[in-house]
């Protein structure tokens, strides 16, 4: 999964910009991936808990939630799914 990583795409993905991660990364390939596997781990323990909390109909939970996330998505100039998360989270 995170083998295929591009650090050096020509274009830049026009859904995220990496530049921040990358920063933090201080130009270091692995800690990149590390980075980026936490993420994308975290991802997919968000994602089971919005389904969980969505069936539950726990709007609070809901909410709480989306405003955890919001400040990665955000470094992450992730402009769509912010959108999304600032509407779940009032």
């Amino acid at each position: 999964m995170i083998e295929n990583l591009e650090p050096h795409a020509k274009e830049p993905h026009k859904s995220y910009n990496l530049d921040q991660f990358k920063a933090f990364a201080a130009g270091d390939q692995e800690s990149l991936r590390q980075i980026l596997g936490s993420f994308i781990v975290s991802g997919k323990r968000n994602a089971n808990h919005f389904r969980k909390f969505i069936d539950e109909k726990n709007t609070k939970e809901v909410s709480e939630l989306s405003h955890k996330m919001l400040t990665l998505f955000r470094q992450l100039e992730a402009k769509d799914i912010v959108g999304l998360l600032v509407q779940l989270e009032l």
